[in-house]
């Protein structure tokens, strides 16, 4: 049977798998071996530090012996001038962001120029107020021109392109009075029509039907986007319903945010300093809007206490949410050891609240906001997981193994397997997942759906010899050489066989990693030409070095025995 066609597939699929890992984060370097120090060098260090201990006993405690500074690589420095596309004027206070420090590296004076990190293409971001946000890609022309060091008096220009499509709005924050704040105010912003606008779709408010919008000014406010997401409280976009439950935090009693579409929204502020609060309606057109008055009064807090109401007992560590219609900037709080809790300020005389505990039912209570209220939540089912960890293939007890339930990321109980291996866990999750990691084992993960009187967790070794040696693999290595017998590098080598081989679980149970071994019958040759596969069954096979003509026909026939090392088999392709 020819496969040529299918042989060409599974290498193509090879190259993808490989070219995602290598997109992925690669683990860190390991740290460069300690230099050894011989007898008498050791000695010279230790009468060194006595002579630096002795000094400063002796002399003045406040005087530090002075040490000779250690000399730090300076960082090469661009200048560039922040302008604007359309007239070319420089843009004052532009910032430069650091994306992956998450701080702010730079700002423009009145010309428009800094001075920012060279070669940081792809990681700091250009934004202006009213502008759309810029990051260099260290393969476009700005990245380039960013690239390189220059002389201090050298700049590049960085165009940044006005944003004309979303739509501004300004608010001016009061007390009852009319008085403008003098104190901090938080506040969220929440689009009233359904359904929302969303962030990541161009704005199009401003532009006449059927108007098509250029690819590259597409491109840049998905930037720009992704620029105002990372920058958090520096920004002041509103991007319809990802920005649901953010929190704005201007610096001053009137502020201005811009919009991605016109509609109605409300806006809910608070001042924590005066325990004031208020809201405030608003509609958003395509002219500037603003400023917008929000007057904000006394409030109240909506207190109590949550309890279980099995026995009554305080619960720590609920959560307690303030939901619509009435939600706050200062909105969710987690009950103390002694099951209390306080949210607001607000105005209103009622509060919806919804309470969450690991080991309890949701609760969702209306309560009157400043009078003390008692939640009572009804606890969870106690489910009790029993099971047994063993080693593959002899399935051998181990002991002393972690087994965990959790719920989501966070832990829920945890315990060690006993000498037989044996566990017995109680938890009240509602979709637990069970995790069992052992040293030099594979790690289990399994979702625990239907309950089952016994879950048996039969552990791979970690490593492909130890599983060979076990006998539950088999291990070729070889190497792929040209017809002119030289090695080829980046060769896929695919294993065939004839039997179907079909994963298969265990019915009732939803595992999730560690049943399954993780097998390698397909390789790419390495500098050498070399390739090492791992297969789990014995008998006939055929290796295949991928050229896009070659079937599995044309492999090299290999005989495989579990528990055996086959070394030294040679692919010829032809070239």
């Amino acid at each position: 049977m020819r496969v040529g066609a299918i042989s060409f597939a599974a290498a193509a699929l090879v190259l993808v798998a490989l070219g995602v890992w290598f997109a992925q984060p690669q683990p860190n370097p390991p740290l460069p071996a300690q230099p050894e120090l011989s007898p008498l060098e050791q000695r010279a260090l230790a009468e060194r530090m006595a002579t630096r201990v002795n000094e400063r006993e002796q002399g003045d405690p406040h005087v530090r012996t002075s040490v000779t500074p250690t000399e730090t690589a300076a960082v090469a420095l661009r200048g560039v001038r922040v302008v604007d596309a359309g007239d070319g004027r420089p843009i004052a206070g532009a910032r430069a962001f650091d994306l992956q420090a998450r701080t702010e590296c730079a700002v423009a004076g009145a010309d428009g120029v800094m001075r920012v990190p060279a070669g940081v293409g792809g990681r700091v971001a250009f934004a202006a107020d009213g502008y759309l946000a810029k990051l260099p890609d260290p393969s476009d022309e700005d990245g380039v021109a960013l690239a390189e060091p220059a002389p201090a008096d050298q700049v590049v220009d960085l165009e940044l392109r006005r944003d004309t499509f979303t739509l501004p709005c300004s608010f001016r924050f009061a007390d009852d009075k009319g008085t403008p704040l003098a104190e901090a105010v938080r506040f969220t912003i929440r689009c009233r029509d359904e359904p929302p606008p969303m962030g990541m779709s161009f704005p199009t408010g401003r532009l006449a039907p059927g108007t098509k919008v250029e690819r590259e000014v597409a491109e840049a406010w998905q930037r720009h986007v992704v620029v105002q997401q990372i920058m958090n409280g520096g920004s002041s976009l509103h991007m319809g319903m990802q920005s649901h439950g953010s929190v704005f935090a201007p610096t001053s009693s009137e502020t201005s945010v811009r919009f991605i579409a016109a509609g109605t929204y409300l806006l809910e502020a608070v001042a924590l300093g005066s325990a004031s609060a208020g809201s405030r309606e608003f509609h958003v057109a395509l002219g500037d809007e603003g400023p917008i008055e929000v007057r904000l009064r006394p409030g109240r807090f909506a207190h109590g206490v949550v309890v279980d109401a099995r026995d009554g007992q305080p619960i720590a560590g609920a959560q307690v949410r303030l939901t619509q219609p009435i939600a706050s900037p200062s909105g969710m709080v987690e009950t103390s050891t002694d099951g209390t809790f306080r949210l607001g300020p607000v105005t209103a005389a009622e509060a919806l609240l919804n309470v969450h505990s690991r080991r309890h039912l949701d609760l969702e209570a209306t309560v009157a906001v400043g009078e003390a209220s008692q939640l009572r939540m009804t606890p969870r089912e106690t489910r009790t997981v029993r099971g047994v960890v063993r080693q593959r293939p002899a399935l051998q007890p181990i002991a002393g193994v972690e087994v965990v339930i959790r719920s989501g990321h966070e832990v829920d109980v945890t315990t060690k397997t006993a000498a037989d291996g044996t566990f017995s866990l109680q938890t009240m999750a509602e979709t637990p997942e069970m995790v069992v990691r052992a040293p030099g084992y594979l790690p289990w993960l399994e979702r625990i759906d239907e309950p089952q009187d016994n879950y048996a967790c039969d552990l791979y070794l970690a490593d492909a010899e130890a599983r060979m040696r076990a006998g539950l693999t088999t291990l070729i290595e070889g190497r792929v050489l040209g017809s002119d017998g030289k090695a080829l590098v980046g060769v896929p080598v695919q294993l065939f066989t004839d039997e179907v081989i079909v994963p298969e679980g265990i019915a009732g149970r939803g595992i999730l990693e560690g049943h399954i071994l993780p097998l390698r019958p397909m390789a790419i040759t390495g500098a050498n030409g070399e390739f090492s596969l791992e297969w789990h069954r014995p008998g006939p096979v055929r290796l295949v070095a991928i050229d896009g003509i070659a079937s599995s026909d044309d492999g090299t026939p290999v005989s495989l025995v579990l528990g055996q090392h086959l070394r030294d088999i040679v692919l010829r392709r032809q070239q």
